[in-house]
């Protein structure tokens, strides 16, 4: 029968099947696959709709409301729909209905498969599959077309009723959107956000928001890893049990499936992030009072879940602050919500700890994450000994005492702090003996010792910090879960404690109050102790006295000598006097003599700038990148000083004549003639009665004889002409600051000498690839050794070390025996020390991957060790850099060592009379009595003077522009040009290069078009916060002036021409300015993009959404190391007016391999 004939005798049919279809959605990611959300079913299948199809087919009377009862009361309505997308011209084809119904065959049979014409469950365990043999009776066609369309109809819904589903391959899941990259990673598997449609997960219907067509979820995919499959199946258990359990403050999961090789959870979706996420983002408001109480409020939820998981003998297994989730509600703080259950560990009912181990039964799920990990973890490494639950308790300890850090320094000491600790414990003693402890991390303590100081007046957090030292970060561990004095607390206890915290919070706002910091938070950065032995006070654990650990000399109070204490003042700097046969050139962090003025972070200060700075341009960079704070020397005890050193001028021209049984005599008393003293002797050096002293730059030794001392001048507001910036003492070992230290040294090296570049093929005139060793260490989570060509093309690093005595016991190697294994993973707390510290090394510089010849050449294969040793030269040479440990006689005593101090000096100069920067600013003549000092060098005036007015607050943010004219109009004036929006002619492109200039992001001002408060988003007077500029160096830089029109510069042609594009590039007479640029898509992943882009403002983008105008690139020859485009990077807004309207939202410095080719011209309001 005709198509159009089949249409003219169905109607009910034609219309039914026109709806279904026209309700279809499309699948994420699957261009021919749809589904038909669920609640489509309640509108398509109605009794009243069923009567009038079967009627037109020729289905009447008892017939008919027997197929009518069937598919609504057995729950056929599924199937009911399939029957009409498969519609035939055959009008007994419903009546197969009445087969299905005999048979036992319902909505919930869904999906079939055939085989051998009988119809089979596919999704049922082994034991409940059941086959219905009425299928046989179908022709083939009709199965096929049941069985393909099917699955359209039977997208999964997930209900409160059932959390575990195993899926057949070809279900359709009812997914309308999935992030293109998982917002979080790790060793079990990823988290993506996912839009699910919301008649498909009923529990959270009620969250739908107005204009939105989905519910955001969150889906844990666990990796496709054969082993990793039996810990899916324990978390998906152990998440289920969760369920029953009735607390806010823990995550209810939603389902758990798998379908073909992929195994996922699903969880609410966490709006607002974690924990950590919070601290970021709310920063400005962590001494609100209203926060503070949400803050406590959210601690005893956090606790009283621990104690209802405690409670049921239920271990979390991973508490950090990124699996204590953030679920936002309208404009409420929300709650947190304990998440990442999967590690979780039920045990019987009433088993402790000492029970399980004496009955055998064993944890076996594996640890957290390990910064958070108790001692006991470190010590029972490698055993089947239990786990208590107490485990939660030490890492709550440790989220506690970060929150601490957070609430009275901020975020960005909190991320500080992470940094120096890699765990809050360290352990002492002989490894793997009884002689083996534990005690808190020196760097911790001293954080806790610092905090205990400065909240004095804040009663709750005093309490919280005496509840962490005295009750959380113990060691002892009871084998009974009892709260006992002298062990680690318990849940219950931890709960009942905070809940007494937060009561008085909410009944003494006084309690509560915030505190005000007499210091600055940088102080938080102190440089960690020396390790300490364990000893107890009072039965708790903890650190020696500092006073205890003193070994200095004390000199003496003698009023009748000649010796004077010199105050400090602020704007003098500080000259540290060193001994100088410990001295390197490498220790003053210079590279090369210079003749470049030394600007001292160019804009970033109002400091004194100098005409010469005898090879400080390195050093200058360098403490500019790690800023001085990290690294500057602890407060010497002011120095006392003999009349003669008291007065000496240490600077040109320089005179010194002492006799030395006068020296011998005054060293006594005076700190500097002890130490030139210390080092006369040190030198051997026997001379004439009276001895003259040289002091060439920064260097003072004996006239005609040898260097005794150097000197070494802090970057304070004065740096004398002919000082050394510098440091008394060499960075703390394993520290950032020394990374960074050495990754500036290997980009000078990789930039100005020809050798040391990286592996460069003359012929195609490119980088190429070096030669690879077979093997390499890869350094990532988990450590293992791959080989070299499943990975492709690396830089790595090659270890060169001395093996030590040959009956070493506990040397570790690559065997054919292990080789595997460690192709797996490897602990690299099994490794020998030296190689720990290797691995740190290549960590801390950027690269991944390491050569160790013990590891990377099969040690007892002599076919493998010929062919590697051969290769030897290569493997060296083609290494990005060689560490060479030259003070370890073995491969177990490591070399990233504590170093012995040096003695050093700390003297004081007097200002020299400089004219400072800051002395313009009140000058009535200004600026042009900064024109002058200045020269060539005003845009660095403009950047410094914009940077310091960027930070001040306005009672009305739309004010700021405004604010600003008269100090922009002077300086117009005095440099005979234009300005508008914070910008001057001849320096616009380098004032385009702003950033904000901190973790808070700028906030839009709203502003009213055509009034002066107007400015366009390019311009950072049309955002609230500080601002910084990119640091480019002069003469260094190419401007792309090909890639933007500068407004300023109207061409005669544009001056004519009175359309639209003069009227975009005016910017005086006018309140609107845009600026022209060439728009070019980035190259990169959206984690690249999140690392390499400075955004203006707290919102989302994605990296295919965005563009950039390159504004300035790096000069061929200079010394960056690699180079870089400079550029702002720009976003399309619609204004409903259908034009194409883009808006500045960040500033980038990017590779240019990041960057499209191909571009399109656009207008940037």
């Amino acid at each position: 029968m005709a198509q159009d004939t089949l249409e003219r005798k169905y109607p009910e049919i034609k219309k039914l099947t026109k709806q279904v279809t026209e309700g279809f959605r499309y699948a994420y990611g699957a261009e021919s696959e749809q589904f038909l959300p669920d609640d489509k079913l309640d509108e398509f299948v109605t009794p009243d709709i069923v009567r009038k199809i079967l009627a037109e087919t020729g289905i009447f009377g008892v017939q008919l409301e027997k197929l009518v009862n069937f598919v609504f009361n057995a729950g056929a309505r599924r199937l009911f729909l399939i029957f009409v997308l498969i519609f035939s011209s055959t009008e007994q084809h419903f009546t197969k209905l009445e087969d299905l119904q005999e048979c036992g065959v319902t909505d919930d049979s869904l999906p079939l498969g055939f085989v051998n014409g009988h119809g089979r469950t596919l999704e049922k365990e082994e034991h409940n599959m059941k086959e219905y043999p009425v299928f046989e009776k179908w022709d083939q066609n009709l199965r096929t077309l049941f069985g393909s369309n099917q699955w359209q109809l039977i997208a999964p819904v997930f209900r409160e009723t059932k959390f575990q589903h195993k899926f057949n391959k070809n279900r359709i899941l009812p997914y309308l959107e999935v992030a293109k990259k998982p917002t979080s990673s790790g060793f079990f598997g990823e988290v993506s956000q996912v839009m699910i449609h919301p008649a498909h997960i009923p529990a959270l219907k009620a969250k739908l928001m107005p204009g939105v067509e989905g519910i955001k979820i969150a889906i844990k995919k666990a990796k496709n890893i054969d082993d990793l499959a039996e810990f899916f199946d324990k978390e998906a258990k152990n998440l289920e049990e969760l369920r029953q359990y009735k607390s806010h403050h823990l995550i209810k999961p939603i389902a758990a499936y798998s379908i073909h090789n992929d195994r996922c959870l699903i969880f609410p979706w966490a709006n607002g992030g974690n924990l950590s996420n919070y601290w970021e983002t709310h920063d400005k408001n962590r001494k609100n009072q209203q926060h503070l109480q949400w803050v406590f409020d959210q601690l005893v939820g956090i606790c009283s879940a621990l104690e209802l998981l405690h409670d049921n003998n239920c271990r979390h297994g991973d508490l950090k602050p990124e699996n204590i989730l953030w679920f936002r509600d309208g404009n409420s703080l929300g709650m947190l919500q304990l998440a990442d259950l999967g590690l979780a560990k039920f045990h019987e009912k009433e088993a402790n700890t000492r029970q399980r181990d004496r009955r055998n039964i064993h944890t076996s799920t594996p640890s957290g994450t390990s910064r958070y990990e108790p001692p006991e973890m470190d010590e029972n490494r490698g055993t089947t000994k239990p786990r208590s639950r107490q485990y939660d308790i030490w890492s709550m300890g440790c989220i506690i005492i970060e929150l601490l850090v957070w609430l009275i320094h901020g975020y960005e000491d909190v991320q500080t702090f992470r940094k120096h600790t890699r765990y809050f414990w360290t352990p002492f003693g002989e490894k793997g003996t009884p002689t083996q402890k534990y005690s808190i991390d020196s760097h911790v303590t001293s954080c806790l010792d610092f905090m205990e100081s400065r909240i004095e007046n804040n009663k709750a957090q005093r309490d919280l910090l005496d509840l962490v030292r005295k009750k959380l970060l113990i060691v002892p561990v009871h084998e009974i879960y009892e709260s006992k004095e002298g062990y680690r607390e318990i849940a219950r206890e931890l709960h009942r404690k905070i809940l007494d915290i937060q009561k008085r919070c909410q009944s003494d706002h006084s309690y509560l109050g915030p505190i005000s910091l007499e210091y600055s938070s940088p102080e938080i950065h102190v440089s960690p102790h020396q390790p300490m032995d364990m000893h107890t006070k009072g039965g708790l654990l903890a650190a020696q006295d500092p006073q205890e650990l003193q070994t200095g000399r004390r000199l003496p109070d003698d009023p009748q000598s000649n010796e004077m204490t010199l105050p400090r003042g602020d704007g003098v700097p500080d000259v540290v006097v060193n001994k100088a046969d410990e001295i390197s050139p490498a220790v003053s962090l210079g590279t090369q003599q210079s003749t470049i003025p030394d600007k001292q972070e160019q804009s970033r200060k109002l400091n004194d700038v100098w005409d010469t700075s005898p090879d400080n341009t390195f050093a200058s960079n360098l403490f500019n990148i790690i800023n001085w704070s990290r690294v500057k020397p602890d407060l010497q005890p002011h120095a006392t000083l003999c009349t003669d050193c008291r007065h000496r001028s240490w600077g040109p021209p320089f005179q010194f004549n002492r006799n030395t049984s006068e020296l011998v005599s005054t060293s006594m008393h005076c700190d500097l003639c002890r130490l030139l003293q210390e080092a006369l002797i040190r030198r051997g050096f026997i001379g004439p009665n009276m001895i003259s002293l040289r002091c060439n730059g920064s260097v003072v030794g004996v006239d005609n004889g040898p260097n005794l001392l150097s000197l070494y001048v802090n970057p304070a507001q004065t740096i004398p002409p002919w000082a050394q910036l510098g440091l008394p003492k060499l960075i703390t070992q394993g520290s950032l600051e020394q990374f960074t230290l050495l990754k500036e040294w290997i980009r000078v090296c990789d930039s100005t000498h020809r050798n040391c570049k990286p592996y460069h093929d003359e012929r195609a005139n490119r980088t190429a690839a070096p030669p690879m060793p077979t093997r390499l260490l890869e350094l990532g989570e988990p450590l293992r050794i791959v080989n070299s060509n499943s990975i492709g093309p690396h830089q790595y690093v090659a270890l060169s070390h001395c093996w030590g005595s040959s009956n070493d016991v506990g040397r570790f190697c690559a065997y054919k025996h292990n080789i595997m294994e460690l192709m797996q993973s490897i602990d690299s707390r099994r490794l020998p020390r030296t190689f720990q510290d290797a691995v740190t090394v290549a960590r801390g510089i950027g690269i991944m991957h390491l050569w160790i010849d013990s590891l990377c050449i099969i040690q007892d294969d002599g076919e493998d060790w010929e062919s590697e040793s051969t290769r030897m030269d290569q493997v060296f040479s083609g290494a990005y850099c060689t560490i060479g440990v030259g003070s370890a006689k073995s491969s177990f005593e490591g070399f990233l060592k504590d170093r012995n101090s040096r003695p050093c000096v700390q003297l004081e100069v007097p200002n020299v009379g400089q004219i400072s920067k800051a002395a313009f600013l009140g000058d009535a003549n200004f600026p042009q009595s900064a024109l002058e000092y200045y020269r060539d060098g005003r845009q660095m005036l403009v950047q410094d003077l914009y940077e310091r007015y960027s930070a001040l607050a306005f009672t009305r943010p739309c004010d700021r522009s405004v604010a600003i004219l008269g100090l922009q109009e002077r300086l117009a004036k005095a440099f005979k040009t234009r300005a508008a929006y914070g910008f001057f002619p001849a320096y616009f492109a380098r004032l385009l290069l702003w950033k904000r200039d901190s973790s808070q992001y700028m906030v839009h001002i709203e502003q009213k078009q055509g009034t002066r408060q107007h400015a366009p988003t390019w311009s950072w007077f049309s955002k609230k916060g500080a601002i910084k500029y990119m640091k480019l160096e002069f003469q260094e830089i190419d401007w792309a002036k090909g890639e933007f029109h500068n407004p300023f510069q109207k061409s005669s042609a544009q001056q004519e021409n009175k359309g639209t594009e003069s009227r975009l590039l005016q910017i005086e007479g006018s309140c609107e300015a845009t600026l022209r640029g060439f728009a070019r898509r980035l190259i990169m992943t959206q984690s690249e993009m999140m690392s390499s882009v400075t955004f203006d403002e707290a919102k989302k983008f994605h990296v295919d959404d965005l563009r950039c105008v390159v504004i300035g690139r790096d000069r061929l020859g200079t010394d960056t190391g690699s180079l870089e485009h400079h550029a702002i990077i720009i976003h399309k807004e619609s204004n409903g007016l259908h034009e194409e309207k883009y808006e500045r939202v960040g500033g980038a410095s990017l590779k240019p391999e990041s960057i499209d080719n191909e571009g399109i011209w656009v207008v940037i309001w």
